[in-house]
């Protein structure tokens, strides 16, 4: 605690941390801004295509609330005000310009990318810390109120180059293959700069996709082959996964999360070649058990993703606030395990927003994913 006292004060008299004073054991003030889309009609939800975005947000607000349910038992005291969006920029707008807002300990959403930009900009006037539920923005925000739990590709890159460092990079050759969209921009140059640095730079080397690129050139030759694949094509991934042909040398696979929901997946070559995944998000439905059960009991189905993060981040930070309700912001990069990620909260150089570090990285072996890290 002496070392958060000591960041918090130093902080405090350089006006770089934000702090508003909370009185211990009140009830906390947290609200839910999502786009549940209640006002509209089945037929406008079929003919918006919204229906998935109103599936969406009660899914994570079931979440919201088992963990309310589960802080009021260890004597957390919070009132929670949800408002619909109905998916209405404009609506969004003037929720974020009420006066109550100013008043919350905690604002959770809108739900995704259309909102959030406007929303960091007017959660910083206010300096209420305010959650990303479900993503990252496209244009970060310069704000120390802004949380993402939801960790970014670079946090993915250093992960995995921790990872190999510590099982076999010293004796291996990585091999990138580079499509030049997205997540390869974001993942790549961050993967590099950190397997040159744990690793020598003669580890690594970048192949840039090309509709006859051939994996069996590469993975021929080289002794303990990695092939990263920062691709989010699924028809792109399965072919190169087909030009796979069984190596001299040991040869495995990385992949990132969106793989998993690939519908052309040949998972005896992803038993073949150690297909690892890169992802935000496992849960290990055998130690989960109770909360499962719980769940189907209350709501008569099987708990989803949004349903898990919805609990695990109002748990987390209402563990928080019950535990440090005079000063719970300071407290926001204390580790935690959830159950569907780790939260290790940082605070980013450049943007100051709190991102968490952790990511998952999964094994295929015996045709199950298990956790390696």
């Amino acid at each position: 605690m002496g070392n958060h006292l000591t960041k918090f004060i130093v902080c405090l008299l350089l006006g770089g941390f934000p702090f508003r004073t909370f009185s211990q054991g009140r009830e906390m003030q947290i609200a839910v801004i999502l786009p549940f889309c209640s006002e509209m009609s089945n037929a406008e939800l079929t003919k918006k295509r919204l229906g998935l975005v109103q599936k969406s947000s009660v899914e994570y607000y079931q979440g919201i609330l088992m963990a309310m349910d589960s802080l009021k038992k260890i004597g957390f005291k919070a009132k929670v005000k949800v408002y619909d969006t109905n998916k209405d920029s404009l609506t969004t707008v003037h929720f974020f310009g009420l006066p109550e807002m100013k008043e919350m300990d905690l604002i959770v959403g809108p739900l995704f990318k259309e909102g959030i930009e406007m929303a960091a900009g007017r959660c910083k006037e206010m300096q209420v810390y305010h959650i990303s539920p479900t993503i990252s923005m496209n244009k970060p925000m310069r704000s120390p109120y802004l949380i993402k739990p939801n960790p970014e590709p670079s946090a993915y890159a250093i992960s995995l180059a921790k990872y190999l460092k510590q099982t076999n990079a010293d004796t291996a050759r990585i091999n990138l293959i580079s499509d030049g969209k997205k997540i390869d921009k974001a993942f790549t140059p961050v993967f590099k700069q950190w397997i040159d640095s744990l690793c020598g730079p003669n580890v690594f080397t970048k192949t840039t996709l090309s509709k006859d690129l051939n994996l069996q050139d590469i993975s021929q030759s080289l002794r303990g082959n990695i092939l990263v694949m920062p691709i989010n094509d699924d028809a792109v991934v399965n072919r190169l996964m087909k030009t796979l042909r069984e190596p001299k040398f040991p040869v495995s696979v990385v992949g990132f999360e969106s793989w998993l929901h690939f519908k052309t997946n040949d998972y005896d070559r992803w038993e073949k070649y150690k297909v690892h995944i890169l992802s935000s998000f496992y849960v290990n439905f055998g130690q989960q058990h109770n909360f499962r059960f719980s769940y189907r009991k209350k709501y008569k189905t099987e708990p989803t993703e949004l349903v898990y993060k919805g609990f695990d981040q109002l748990f987390y930070f209402g563990k928080l606030m019950l535990d440090n309700s005079s000063s719970w912001p300071e407290y926001i990069e204390t580790g935690s395990e959830t159950m569907h990620n780790s939260f290790m909260f940082e605070q980013d150089v450049q943007t100051e927003n709190w991102v968490n570090k952790s990511v998952r990285i999964l094994k295929f072996e015996n045709y199950i994913l298990s956790k390696v890290k």
